[in-house]
């Protein structure tokens, strides 16, 4: 048995597709293979490539640029 909690994996990967359909949405510039796919790669220890990626291993500042333009609600006075 693995380090990982399965019940927590499962949940990341059952969302993962829609989360990145989202981010694509928004403007996340993702890395495509030949067929118009999205690039996929290995990272760490992974057995097989199942990584989307921009540029390479730059992926964190587009998904961040593209997240920060969903808009949210006004703060309520008196609250922080």
């Amino acid at each position: 048995m693995g380090t990982v909690d399965a019940d927590v994996a499962i949940r990341v990967t059952q969302d993962a597709r829609d989360y990145i359909l989202d981010l694509t949405a928004m403007g996340t510039p993702f890395d495509r293979s030949d067929d118009g796919g999205y690039a996929l790669s290995s990272e760490a220890a992974h057995s097989f490539a199942r990584v989307v990626r921009v540029k390479g291993d730059q992926a964190g500042a587009p998904m961040r640029a593209s997240i920060s333009l969903i808009p949210r609600p006004a703060p309520m006075p008196g609250r922080t």
